[in-house]
Parts: structure tokens; C-alpha cells; sequence
């Protein structure tokens, strides 16, 4: 690594950096699981009334069932881009 060069405060704090870039994408994406989750939770009402049509389909399923399936894969992500490891 470059910042092996410079001494150990420089290399730590290289890995600080990459660390925090890798934390901020998976917030981001968890961001955008919760949101699409949020989507599908608020399409399943709407979709059973009839107000709105139900897009999903997967083969053998129902189309109740693949949308409810979209909603907890939504949060399973967001559930993993809000996870902070300890170090």
C-alpha cells in the first residue's frame, strides 16, 4: 500500500479512510433498500384494494406473495447497510 511508505500513523490512517468510504456506500445502499422497501410495503394495501396493479410476478407464485417477497429482500439489505461491524 502507498501509505505504507509514509510510516504506521500514515498507513492507519489510509485504512481509516478506505473504511469509512466502505461504510458510507453501505449506508447508501441500505438507504435505498429502506426506501424501496417502504415502496413495496405501501403497494401491497394499495394493490389488494385494487388501486394500483400488482408489476411483480415470479413463476409459481402469486403476485401478493412476490410483492411481500420484494419487501422483506429490501429489508434484509437495508438491514445489512445499516450493520456497523466492531473493531
Amino acid at each position: 500500500m502507498a501509505f505504507a511508505a509514509l510510516g504506521p500513523a500514515a498507513a492507519f490512517a489510509g485504512q481509516a479512510a478506505v473504511a469509512d468510504r466502505g461504510r458510507s456506500a453501505q449506508w447508501v445502499i441500505g438507504s435505498g433498500a429502506l426506501s424501496l422497501a417502504v415502496v413495496f410495503m405501501l403497494w401491497i394495501p394499495l394493490g389488494i384494494v385494487g388501486v394500483v396493479p400488482f408489476v411483480l410476478e415470479l413463476p409459481g407464485e402469486s403476485l401478493l406473495r412476490s410483492h411481500a417477497a420484494a419487501a422483506v429482500l429490501c429489508l434484509l439489505v437495508a438491514a445489512w447497510g445499516f450493520w456497523e461491524r466492531e473493531s
